[in-house]
């Protein structure tokens, strides 16, 4: 079932199988309200870590009422736990009117998906500039203010920073089309990156110097997706 020269390249034997039993039993529930199911995220990269990585799935139904709800838990949430399936079951209508809430995220997920079963769905959504602008400007700010009481009240200040990366790499991917002017990643971006990769503890002499960084660099982001904002306006 699963197939696409996409996921030949990412995809294992082992997950197509979890993949091709998950969407089996979608249709059994479902039936004929099944629209289509998407996989999406770090099982179709490199980045994918079996055992570890969650695999992502959007389902794409007609329509969703508390039974069908009920007949999923009963007949498919332990599987998903159990192979790590992580699914998020959507309308075609809830999808449609989100795209101005979540466009960051929809905007991921179209770049980086593959349909296992139907159509493909999210060739029909528009993504607005402005909104993707707009998110992004509220989710740098809210990193920004996590970082700021995350310094004061959190212990482990390691922990604080690799949380606060994650979510500033998320913004990196998506603002290249949105500020105009060119973003120069940090040397001290490369550091943590490294870091992270090679699961080594930053010592106590880089956090405070790598902690000051992180803030100059997010109020500088802060500024250029208001600046963006006011050109809009």
């Amino acid at each position: 079932m699963v197939d696409g020269k996409k996921e030949k390249a990412m995809i294992s034997e082992k997950e197509k199988n979890k993949i091709d039993i998950f969407v089996e039993r979608v249709k059994e529930i479902l039936g004929e309200k099944l629209v289509s199911v998407i996989v999406y995220g770090s099982i179709l990269k490199e980045s994918y870590i079996p055992k570890k990585s969650d695999i992502n799935i959007v389902v794409i139904v007609e329509g969703l009422d508390v039974s069908d709800l009920l007949k999923i838990k009963n007949k498919l949430a332990r599987f998903s736990f159990r192979h790590l399936i992580k699914p998020f079951f959507f309308t075609i209508d809830f999808l449609k009117s989100s795209t101005d809430v979540f466009p960051v995220e929809w905007k991921e997920i179209k770049e980086n998906h593959l349909v296992v079963y139907g159509k493909d769905i999210l060739e029909e959504i528009i993504l607005k500039k402005q909104d993707i602008r707009l998110q992004l400007e509220r989710d740098i700010k809210q990193n920004f203010i996590n970082f700021n009481q995350g310094i004061i009240f959190r212990e482990d200040l390691s922990t604080l920073i690799e949380e606060s990366l994650k979510s500033l790499q998320i913004f990196l991917r998506n603002a290249k089309e949105i500020i105009t002017e060119e973003i120069e990643k940090p040397s001290y971006i490369e550091e943590l990156e490294k870091c992270l990769r090679e699961k080594r503890k930053i010592t106590k002499a880089q956090t405070k110097k790598i902690m000051q960084e992180h803030l100059n660099f997010l109020e500088k982001l802060i500024k250029l997706i208001d600046r963006e904002g006011g050109k809009n306006e």
